[in-house]
C-alpha cells in the first residue's frame, strides 16, 4: 500500500494540522479515509501524533470511530488509513449544546481513550 498510488475521491475535512481525504486504494474494492498532515513539510510531532492515534484507536469501539486499518509511510509523509466512515468532526456531530449527562458520557469516553 503506497500513499502515492491513491486516487482522491473527495476532500472530507480539514481538522487542525491534518487533512482527511476519501480515496480509492489501488487494488481495494472500496474507498478508505486518509488522514495526513496538511503542511507539505510537517514537524515530526505530527507524525508522532498519527502514530499515537493509530495505537489508541485500534482499541476503541468501531461503532463510534473510523476503524484504523494501517499507518503508511512514504518519503517525507505519514498517512493514517481509516475505514471509510461517515466522517464528522466532533463539533459537527454534537451540533447544538447537549444535555449534561450525554456530555459527560462523551467526555469520559474521550478521557479513557487518551489515558
Amino acid at each position: 500500500m503506497e500513499v502515492g498510488k491513491d486516487t482522491t475521491v473527495e476532500s472530507v475535512c480539514h481538522i487542525g494540522d491534518f487533512l482527511v481525504h476519501r480515496v480509492w486504494k489501488t487494488g481495494w474494492d472500496q474507498p478508505v479515509l486518509l488522514k495526513t498532515p496538511a503542511h507539505p513539510n510537517p514537524l515530526p510531532a505530527l507524525f508522532q501524533q498519527l502514530d499515537r492515534e493509530f495505537e489508541v484507536t485500534r482499541e476503541l469501539d468501531p461503532q463510534l470511530i473510523a476503524r484504523p486499518i494501517a499507518l503508511e509511510r512514504q518519503a517525507n509523509t505519514t498517512a493514517l488509513v481509516l475505514e471509510n466512515w461517515n466522517c464528522q468532526t466532533l463539533d459537527e456531530r454534537i451540533g447544538t449544546p447537549m444535555e449534561i449527562g450525554r456530555f459527560l458520557r462523551i467526555a469520559i469516553g474521550i478521557v479513557k481513550a487518551l489515558a
